[in-house]
C-alpha cells in the first residue's frame, strides 16, 4: 500500500455577518497491492476541512460528520478484501483493477449554510463504472446537520412543492427519450436528506442514476431557483 496526503491551499473563504468560513480540501490517496505488486485497488478522496474563524466546535462537528460519511456503500477494507477474492478467481492476465474516488465540492458557505455536493465513482467489474452523487448541509453557528425539515417552513408542504417542480422540469424538451417511461411515479423517490442542498443560484435535488432514468442519461440535477423556492425560509434564500 501507498499512501499520500497533503493539504491544499485554502479553496474558499468567505465572510458573513463579521463570520469568516475557510474552506480547504485534503486529498487523499492510497493502493493496494497483490503480493506481486499488482495493483488490485486505487481509492483517491477529496474532503473538505472547514475553519469557522472563532467556532471551533462548530468546525470541528462538521469535519467529524464529513470523514465519516459514506457515500460508498462499502469501506475501503471491504473492497480491498472484494478485489482480493477477485483477483484470485480471474488470475493476473484478466485482471483489470478496481477503482474508488470520492471528490467533495463546496456549493454555498455564509452565515445560513454550508452546503457540499459530494460525487462517488467507483469500478467494481461489471459492465460499467457506477457513479452517485450526495449531499451534505450543515449549519455553520452550530456545526449541526441541516435536515428538510430545518430549512422549510413546512416539511410536507415542501416535499409537494419540489416534487411537483420536478415534474414540471422533467417535461422539458431536453429530458424526451431520456427518461423511464412512467417514471412520474418514481420522482418522489429522488428527494432523500442525502440528495438536496443549498447552491448559489437556488434548491438543488440530485437525479441519481435508476430511479428516473438510465445509467446512459447521467446523474441529473434539477433546480429550483430561489425567487421560486418558497417553500424555504427566508434566511437559506438569496434573493
Amino acid at each position: 500500500m501507498r499512501r499520500t496526503d497533503e493539504l491544499n491551499e485554502a479553496k474558499e473563504g468567505n465572510i458573513a455577518d463579521n463570520q469568516t468560513i475557510n474552506i480547504s480540501f485534503a486529498q487523499k490517496s492510497e493502493e493496494y497491492y497483490a503480493g506481486n505488486r499488482t495493483l488490485l485497488l486505487r481509492e483517491r478522496a477529496t474532503i473538505p476541512v472547514v475553519d469557522i474563524a472563532g467556532n471551533e466546535a462548530a468546525s470541528d462537528a462538521i469535519n467529524r460528520y464529513v470523514s465519516t460519511f459514506d457515500i460508498q456503500g462499502m469501506s475501503v477494507e471491504e473492497a480491498r478484501k472484494w478485489a482480493e477474492e477477485d483477483y484470485k478467481a480471474r488470475g493476473q492476465v484478466n485482471w483489470y483493477g478496481y477503482e474508488m474516488e470520492t471528490s467533495y465540492f463546496s456549493e454555498r458557505a455564509d452565515y445560513a449554510v454550508i452546503s457540499f455536493l459530494i460525487d462517488a465513482y467507483s469500478y467494481m467489474g461489471g459492465a460499467h463504472p457506477n457513479s452517485v452523487e450526495a449531499a451534505l448541509n450543515f449549519d455553520p453557528q452550530t456545526g449541526k446537520r441541516l435536515t428538510l425539515a430545518d430549512v422549510t417552513i413546512d416539511e410536507r408542504t415542501a416535499v409537494r412543492g419540489i416534487t411537483e417542480a420536478i415534474l414540471e422540469q422533467t417535461k422539458q424538451e431536453k429530458y424526451k427519450d431520456m427518461l423511464f417511461e412512467g417514471y412520474e411515479s418514481s420522482v418522489g423517490d429522488l428527494l432523500t436528506e442525502d440528495t438536496w442542498y443549498l447552491g448559489k443560484d437556488g434548491f438543488h435535488i440530485i437525479g441519481n442514476e435508476y430511479i428516473i432514468s438510465p445509467h446512459a442519461a447521467g446523474i441529473l440535477d434539477f433546480v429550483i431557483p430561489y425567487e421560486k423556492a418558497v417553500f424555504l425560509k427566508d434566511k437559506y434564500r438569496i434573493l
